[in-house]
């Protein structure tokens, strides 16, 4: 495949990473960077560094409502959308929370042993460092590509209870948005249908990882009207087939 052609599955992964359990350890700007990997699959320094110039907005900066978007906030919705508050009670409020994420995001990089990542380069760099990305080479030449299986957010940083918490909730989502996903792949697809696979190669097609297929899976194991049976070894775990139990009839 040419380098510059992403697959399906790395742009289930980009989304995965900004809506799932890393999203509240990304720095701001990150989603620009990993939003190049949905049109590069093993993009330069250089083509990221154009790739996020190029875009609509200053990087890594926030977006404050101007006088004409809070009107238009306002005609949108029946209901209160702004909650009550004034346009500069809102854009003061957007502007402490981006610096709240700041200094977050700024401790976890000590972790890593890394500045705070401000810049185009030192976000590669943390993202690189904390598992999300691999990089080849060094300078503008060097080319990036998606981690395929990365760590959880607990495995590579030290989580006080606010995060421990955070995390919990993120994850609990994401892994419910799977089993849903699940069900839906064995029920319809004619290639699983009955036939057993891997974790790994679940995980595969759902195009996440496989510690969070197995948290799934055990959701849909508790589920007391899905019908999951596996064939557990050493080494690996199939999954032979889910299927909606039968409601009887009345």
């Amino acid at each position: 495949m040419d380098r510059r052609e992403p697959n399906g599955s790395d742009i289930d992964r980009v989304a995965s990473l900004m809506i799932g359990p890393w999203a509240g350890f990304l720095p701001p700007g990150a989603s620009e960077i990993l939003g190049t990997f949905c049109s590069f699959r093993r993009p330069t320094q250089l083509e990221i560094v154009r790739g996020v110039d190029e875009g609509a907005f200053e990087w890594g900066q926030i977006e404050l409502f101007t006088a004409e978007e809070y009107q238009e906030l306002l005609d949108s919705s029946p209901l209160d959308a702004a909650a009550g508050l004034s346009l500069d009670e809102i854009n003061e409020e957007t502007t402490a929370l981006h610096h709240q994420r700041l200094a977050r995001v700024a401790s976890y990089a000590r972790q890593l042993n890394l500045p705070p990542p401000d810049t185009i380069i030192g976000c590669l760099d943390y993202l690189v460092s904390a598992g999300l990305l691999d990089r080849s080479g060094l300078g503008p030449e060097a080319s990036y590509w998606l981690h395929p299986d990365p760590l959880s957010p607990r495995a590579v940083f030290e989580l006080d209870e606010r995060d421990q918490t955070s995390l919990k909730a993120a994850e609990v989502h994401h892994h419910w948005s799977l089993s849903a996903a699940i069900i839906e792949l064995t029920s319809y697809s004619a290639e699983l249908h009955g036939e057993p696979i891997t974790i790994p190669g679940l995980a595969r097609r759902l195009h996440t990882d496989a510690s969070s297929t197995r948290a799934a899976l055990e959701i849909l194991r508790l589920d007391p009207d899905l019908a999951l049976t596996e064939d557990l070894d050493a080494e690996t775990v199939h999954v032979k087939h889910l299927k909606v139990r039968s409601w009887p009839s009345s």
